[in-house]
């Protein structure tokens, strides 16, 4: 097991002393690892349009990498920035989509790494030359499976790779680097009580709904005596403004499952064995992106410890959005609590989409609570982002590419 720093304190690496006290001026160098992921490729959108330099860390051709970015769930609003050198947008349906060439990204370097490999597979002088000056590291690569059989893999990328990341900043990096660790707000495992924004003990693999949550556990474990935060991130979900998403996770697993079913057998009543009060802490990606970079520009050095959860002010009730697939999908689709359950069984079709959410079921069949103090600290505190319109535009913007041929964009 790892060694998990003391929670009344943090001290830090004698040669970045203070630097979590640093802001983040204008064309400031930004590493982004795990970029062509859902949240990688828009937060670098939202990097580039601020005007930052970005390299992207990629295992695919930068040609790839550039088209991912240039199309990314903010491309409506980030791509009509003069930086990025877009001038139009087009719509199509109620999705707007990105008129720029992977070419119009300006500031973007593209850098063939290894996380599997000692200094990330990268030469000393690149390293020596990427970390010239003070930066900001964002470490997102991550394996993300709920699969049982996994384990190796999730350990290797998730622990390990983290482990081979903060190696590099801390060997390469200057006094005044921050390093951003992108974890998850489900490592508290399986808890009763509300989560603070503090280091989490130790743990063992049962404590948790599934293997991904342990090692997000652990990866965090490896981060003290470095300078910057871990953002703990809720359910990312498509942008809140047009519901483009780019992912099939979470929210979206829930859906496609309940798609498969209602293919065959549309219009039936169905329930979801959990707690209809349940909270899903949805976070829009625009929203998420916005509070990363703003974070950037904030004097960490305040806060008692690095931990900051981003999820939303106000969650969303597993009801409700049962509700709202109701409303885009042929399904009258409830939640059914246990008790409920117990005494009306469920029928052969309940139970074959009660076998396919494997993974979803354990987000609904109990609340989490997060403390959610160390955004506002910041000056950095929103109304909330999923309204019932906005869960409207994710749900049906999903729904509808499932129900197109060739699946309409997301």
């Amino acid at each position: 097991m790892s060694t998990h720093p003391q929670q009344d304190q943090r001290p830090e690496a004698a040669d970045v002393a203070g630097a979590a006290r640093s802001t983040t001026p204008p064309g400031r160098r930004q590493i982004v690892d795990g970029s062509t992921g859902f949240v990688g490729t828009n937060l670098i959108h939202r990097l580039l349009a601020n005007g930052n330099h970005v390299t992207a860390l990629a295992r695919q051709p930068p040609d790839a990498v550039r088209h991912r970015i240039s199309t990314a769930a903010i491309a409506d609003t980030d791509l009509a920035s003069p930086q990025l050198g877009t001038t139009s947008i087009a719509t199509t349906g109620s999705e707007l989509v990105s008129q720029a060439a992977p070419a119009n990204l300006p500031g973007l370097e593209v850098l063939d790494w290894s996380l599997d490999r000692p200094d990330l597979g990268l030469a000393q002088a690149a390293l020596e030359e990427l970390f010239a000056e003070p930066c900001d590291y964002w470490h997102l690569a991550a394996a993300i499976t709920f699969r049982p059989g996994n384990h190796e893999e999730l350990q290797q990328v998730n622990v390990d790779g983290t482990r081979t990341a903060l190696a590099v900043f801390h060997k390469y990096a200057p006094a005044g680097s921050r390093f951003f660790q992108v974890s998850s707000a489900y490592s508290c495992g399986v808890v009763s009580d509300e989560v603070p924004e503090v280091w989490h003990p130790s743990a063992e693999p049962h404590e948790f709904r599934n293997y991904y949550e342990y090692t997000k556990r652990e990866a965090e474990l490896l981060y003290a005596d470095t300078p910057g935060a871990v953002l703990r991130l809720g359910q990312i979900v498509g942008d809140s403004r047009t519901g483009r998403a780019a992912t099939d996770y979470g929210l979206y697993d829930y859906i496609r499952a309940i798609h498969t079913i209602t293919r065959r057998r549309p219009d039936e009543s169905l329930r979801v064995v959990g707690d209809p009060t349940a909270e899903l802490h949805l976070v829009p990606v625009d929203a998420c992106v916005r509070w990363m970079t703003e974070l950037a520009n904030r004097d960490l050095s305040q806060l008692d410890q690095p931990i900051i959860h981003l999820v939303d002010s106000v969650s969303v009730t597993a009801a409700k959005v049962a509700e709202m697939i109701s409303a885009h999908l042929p399904v009258d689709l409830r939640i059914g609590p246990q008790d409920e359950v117990a005494a009306a069984p469920l029928n052969q079709l309940e139970r074959v989409l009660e076998a396919r959410m494997t993974y979803t079921g354990k987000y609904i069949s109990r609340s989490i609570k997060f403390r959610r103090d160390n955004l506002p600290a910041l000056g950095i505190d929103d109304p909330p982002t999923v309204s019932d319109d906005v869960l409207d535009r994710l749900v049906g913007s999903y729904a509808r590419s499932l129900q197109t041929p060739n699946g309409a964009p997301r």
